[in-house]
Parts: structure tokens; sequence; C-alpha cells
């Protein structure tokens, strides 16, 4: 290793000598530069950035004390060595205060000066190996972080996640907010770039924002999903702006880009609906389409008579996915645009019953009212309101409950043959044919399990079985059956058998052996 070294005295002949002495003994392992005073000292360590910097305290212009004291300021691992001809305590002791790690008092014998710079080297390399180690164990923690992230938004964007695994995702990665919308980016390279880089320029272009909101990201082939989550309710031209900024960073980065995003919803839950929206919105010819809510030219009531039309066929045809989505656009235009929003939510709830005829199968709708009624929070009243609503989509599905269950065996033949791969609830939903909200709810009714819950056991199952034969790596294991990130595997697989993977592969050994 090479260690940059600062001498520092008004004395010509003493700085020479300290070159001599130190380039003499430790030759090429050193890089010196000279300074004749403290000013000049400070000067020339902001350009070279010495490891260690030996300084005398009697200087002009800047002494010695005030040159390590500032120098320690913008360098705060370099070593400093103070040199005196005067032994007085007091100086030996304002050396100590500013950090310096040794004092020498002049004229030293050159063993004293090998012998302080030698230790003053030992401390450099402990301090740099501290430092990778701590650098390290940062990029570790923030691979793991942004993992966690890219399953979340996986989770909730292709997996209609359920409460209890979004919340654990949500708790290990320490967040906790209150609205969320969903954004999708299809980044292209104006030349013959690399593709994947859009997701590295997202993720850094998120890092660098102030403010309270969280960015959470995931790639996803071409397209980079974005999950923006905050405290606020946040306007439309909020999300424009935002959206502007990162369109302006990929630009730079030499990508093409369209950004869609969906609507804001108040539970993490259904914000699954607001990927779907931005999904749909991308296809517009719009570079930056945000939400938009619906106008036409009779006002609003115009628009949300034609709102509650579509929601009620949407439910009627078991597009639950659809109905959800226009039941969340309604809400946010009661809530903004009228002056009682309760009463016209518990009005469209009780439209909807009729319509559907589930007055005798579900609740009465003034009994969520009552609720609706002691909620002060715009989004607890939203949490309400769409509950109900999936109460009444649980009916309409349990009425359906003798549908062919020839589509539960295509479903599993399906994740046997395609485990190893990133599949979602979405992928498997579009080859059953169904809807994401009513294959999830199918799905569970069938095999008592979330989608993600089932997918992980097979997995594991799988695991366990190549662990047990004991040929393949941890790491190799981890990759054949889906997990891209060994950390995160191992994880999972203490969760679901109760030990990490090398300890149950170790007992795999020894059990074959006895």
């Amino acid at each position: 290793m090479s260690y940059k070294i600062l001498a520092a005295d008004d004395e010509q002949m003493e700085r020479v000598a300290l070159e001599s002495v130190i380039s003499g003994y430790f030759g090429d392992q050193v890089e010196i530069r000279l300074a004749a005073n403290g000013k000049e000292a400070v000067n020339t360590a902001r350009e070279f950035r010495p490891d260690i910097s030996l300084l005398d305290i009697k200087m002009p212009i800047m002494n010695g004390i005030e040159a390590g004291k500032e120098l320690l300021d913008f360098l705060p691992d370099c070593q400093i060595i103070m040199l005196t001809g005067f032994t007085y305590f007091s100086y030996a002791k304002e050396s100590v205060n500013i950090g310096a790690a040794d004092f020498l008092v002049k004229p030293a014998a050159d063993e004293e000066i090998i012998e302080a710079v030698k230790k003053a080297m030992v401390q450099v390399d402990k301090r740099l190996l501290r430092r990778r180690a701590e650098e390290a164990n940062q990029k570790k923690a923030m691979q793991a972080e942004q993992y966690m992230e890219s399953e979340l938004v996986s989770a909730i964007a292709f997996s209609n996640a359920d409460e209890a695994l979004t919340g654990e995702l949500l708790e290990g990665l320490g967040l906790n907010f209150r609205y969320g919308a969903g954004v999708i980016v299809d980044a292209r390279p104006w030349g013959s770039g690399e593709g994947g880089r859009a997701l590295k320029v997202c993720q850094t272009w998120a890092r660098s924002l102030e403010g309270e909101e969280r960015i959470c990201i995931c790639g996803h082939y071409s397209q980079v999903y974005l999950l923006v989550l905050s405290e606020r309710i946040r306007e439309r031209e909020w999300y424009k702006n935002l959206l502007g900024q990162l369109n302006q960073a990929l630009e730079q980065a030499g990508f093409r880009a369209k950004i869609a995003a969906g609507i804001q919803v108040p539970q993490l839950k259904n914000i699954y609906l607001s990927f779907r929206e931005a999904k749909r919105n991308l296809g517009s010819d719009k570079r930056i389409n945000v939400h938009r809510r619906e106008t036409d030219g009779a006002g609003g009531s115009g628009t949300q008579s034609r709102q509650e039309q579509r929601m009620t066929a949407c439910l009627k045809a078991g597009e639950y996915d659809e109905a959800m989505l226009y039941l969340e656009q309604l809400m946010e235009l009661f809530f903004d645009e009228t002056e009682e929003p309760v009463l016209k939510l518990y009005e469209l709830l009780v439209a909807v019953n009729r319509s559907l005829q589930l007055e005798a199968e579900v609740p009465p709708v003034y009994t969520v009212l009552r609720r609706m009624l002691c909620e002060p929070e715009r989004e607890q009243v939203m949490g309400l309101v769409s509950s109900y609503m999936e109460t009444m989509i649980d009916r309409l599905i349990a009425r359906e409950g003798n549908l062919d269950s020839a589509w539960a065996a295509r479903a599993e033949e399906y994740i046997q043959a395609n485990y190893m791969n990133n599949i979602t609830l979405e992928d498997m939903a579009s080859q059953i044919g169904f809807s994401i909200y009513y294959f999830s709810k199918l799905f569970k009714q069938k095999f008592q399990l979330n989608f993600v819950d089932y997918l992980t056991k097979v997995r594991i199952g799988k695991a366990r079985e190549m662990l047990e034969q004991g040929e393949t790596s941890i790491k190799e294991v981890s990759s054949r059956v889906g997990y891209s990130e060994p950390n995160y595997f191992a994880r999972v697989f203490k969760k679901e058998t109760g030990m990490p993977p090398s300890v149950y592969q170790k007992n795999a050994k020894v059990t074959k052996k006895c």
C-alpha cells in the first residue's frame, strides 16, 4: 500500500531532513509533499489528501495546532504527528485536544520519526479496513433493501398481495405510509445502449429526491414499476412535476421514455388497481400520462353517472378489478367535488346493492353508513366503502361456486412447470382467463392459501429436495427455484422450515450417512 505524507515546517533544513528520513526508510511506499507554514499545509492537504501529516507547532501565518484542527475538519481520518522544539506540557495537551495521533520533540532522532510514522501507518490501515468493511456492509444493506423493495412492488403490482404479506414487507423496510400510487416506466435507449440500465437510472433518481415521500422500485422485463408512497394526498400536478423530473433524468442518461401513473389510493392492498390503470394509460400517445379524472360536456354529474353505470356493468360481467378501479375514482370524485361525500357513497352502495340483487346476502348498507359517519378521516371512510364492495364481490363469486374446477388443475400444472420463473398472479389470472381479483379469491378458497404463499411453498419444497441431494450449492438452489437473491432465499427458507438452508443441507448429509 502507498501512503501520502505531508510534512510542514518553517525551517527548510528541517523539511528536507524529514523528507530524507521518511523516503530513505520507506522508499516507494510513500509519496511526500512539503509545506513552509500552516496555511500552505492546509491548502496542500485539500488537494493532496494526505494519510499522515507531520506539523511543526511553531510556524508563521498559521501554527501547527490551528492547521491540524482545520485539516481534520475536512480529513478526519488523517493521522497528525505534532513536532515542536518546546517541551511545554500545554503544547502536548493542545495536540491531544485537536485529535493529534502523536507528539515528537525536536530534534527528534531518525528512529523516533520512523517509529511515529509506522504507528500512524498502522492506524491508517486499520481505518481503511474498517471503512471498506462499512462500505461493504452498506452495499449489502442497500442491495437487500432494493431487493425487498422489488419484492414489495412486485407483490402489489403483479400478485395483488394480501395485507399480511404487504405489511410484512413494509415492516421489513421500515415504511408506514397512508397513500400510494403505481407508476410504470417504459424506457428505451436512443442508440444501442443497455435497456436494463433504465432501472439503475430510476433507482439513482429516487434516492436523490428530498421530501417525505418514499419510492420503491422493481424492474419487470423492459419496464420499471414504481410504488410512490406518501403521508398525504398529492394533487395531479404534483405527480406531473415528479414524473417530469424522472423523465428528464432518463433523457440525460440516453433514454426515450413513456411514463404513466395510476390513481392514488388510501389502501395499499388496492394499489394493484393503480398499477392496472397506469398500464392502461401507458398505451396513450402521451410521453407522461398522469391519472386524469374523466370529464364531459355535461359536467361532474354526467361523469359520475357514467362511471357508476360502468362500475355496475363490470360487476355483472365479473370484471371485478375494473369495478374496484371505478369505485376508487368515484370515491376521489365525491370527496373532491361534493359537499357530502359520505352520503353520496352511501347512495352509491345502495344503488349497486339493489342492481345486483344482493340485499338479502350482505349486511344492510346502513350499517356501513353508521361506521362512516363516525370516521373523521377520508382514507378510513374510503376503506369502509372498499371493504363493503369486496363483500358484495365475494357474494357474486360465491354464486358461481359450481364453476368447473378444471381451472384449479390448470393453475397447479402451470405453477409446477414455471415455479422457477418470475410468475405473478397477473400471469396466472391471464392463463386461466379470470380477472386478478376473481382468480385471487377463487385460488384462496380452493387452496386455503393466497397465490404468493402457495408459490413459496412449492419453491421451498423443491429447494428442500435439491438440498437433500447435497450436490448443489445454496446459491444455485436459490436460482433454480426462482430467487435471484440468495440472502432473501435464505430468509424465506428459514421462515418456512425453521432453519437456514445451510443447516438443512448439513442435517440432510448427516441423516444420509446414518
